[in-house]
């Protein structure tokens, strides 16, 4: 391990001391000098720039160790807590749902997708969704909590079934209940790594920050007014390295329905699924 950290550090070497001969040959007056100045610029430019690629990539590395140990502490969290959380649920087998019709209601874009799906299929719907921005509607006790659940559970299963090198965000449940707006989305989430899974505060920020967390947030409606209007219009500048960022979102309709309708705000570049078709246009209908 310590030759190969002296390896590392090699391109460093490299370059500071060719920076330093550079800058002394510069300082000799003659023109033969400055020609081997101009000469070592490339090799050490070369080496600096190696560096500064390492260091990037140790830190991807690091980052994605970290974002292993919390979907390892999701999964622990929830192998216990699922059923406790869960509830006596009196749900059929199976829950489906369909796409909603919005562009009435607000004038945001939705996601491109499928339109219709089943709880045993909401990964492949959630992944074919571009961008991954998903809101489940239904009435009280519909199964919203439930769906969200399954695709958690789905999420960590595939993410943990993914061998390939890359990154593989990691799905976290919060309450939206337990958000203060004042605070800002990034600052709530990371608050809540370090108290539920014990994160070093500079790890969950980096986390947060580097857009490794998929937040899952249950219970819109479960803010009052002002703090749900507040949270919907933070959630709708998440990004992603400059794209909508992925999150999911639960609501009863009648809730929802009165931001979008009544105060024209709604969660952008999304796709609406509800459970129970009562209040909602069916856009698998609509041709």
């Amino acid at each position: 391990r310590t030759h190969w950290r002296t390896v590392q550090y090699l391109p460093l070497i490299i370059g500071l001391s060719g920076l330093i001969v550079t800058i002394w040959l510069f300082s000799v007056p003659n023109s033969a000098a400055t020609d081997a100045a101009i000469v070592t610029l490339v090799p050490t430019f070369a080496s600096l720039a190696l560096t500064a690629w390492q260091v990037i990539a140790d830190r991807d590395n690091d980052l994605a160790s970290r974002a292993d140990e919390l979907a390892e502490s999701v999964a622990s969290e929830w192998e216990g807590h699922r059923l406790a959380l869960l509830g006596d649920y009196s749900l059929p087998a199976d829950i489906e749902f369909s796409r909603v019709r919005l562009e009435g209601l607000v004038r945001y874009r939705t996601a491109v997708g499928p339109r219709r799906g089943r709880m045993t299929e909401v990964l492949g719907f959630f992944l074919e969704l571009r961008p991954s921005r998903l809101v489940i509607v239904g009435a009280a006790g519909s199964g919203k909590t439930v769906l969200a659940i399954e695709l958690l559970i789905a999420l960590l299963a595939d993410r943990a079934d993914r061998e390939q090198p890359g990154r593989r965000e990691v799905p976290v449940l919060l309450s939206l209940s337990s958000w203060d707006t004042r605070r800002t989305l990034q600052e709530w989430i990371t608050d809540h790594l370090v108290s539920t899974y014990q994160m070093r505060e500079r790890v969950a920020r980096r986390l947060v920050g580097g857009h490794w967390v998929i937040p899952i947030l249950d219970g819109l409606d479960e803010m009052d007014a002002g703090a749900a209007t507040d949270a919907v219009r933070q959630l709708n500048t998440h990004a992603s390295f400059n794209l909508p960022g992925p999150l999911v979102l639960t609501c009863r309709e009648e809730q929802y329905l009165e931001l979008a309708e009544h105060r024209e705000l709604g969660l952008q570049d999304a796709a609406v699924v509800h459970i129970r078709y009562r209040l909602w246009p069916d856009i698998s209908n609509s041709g």
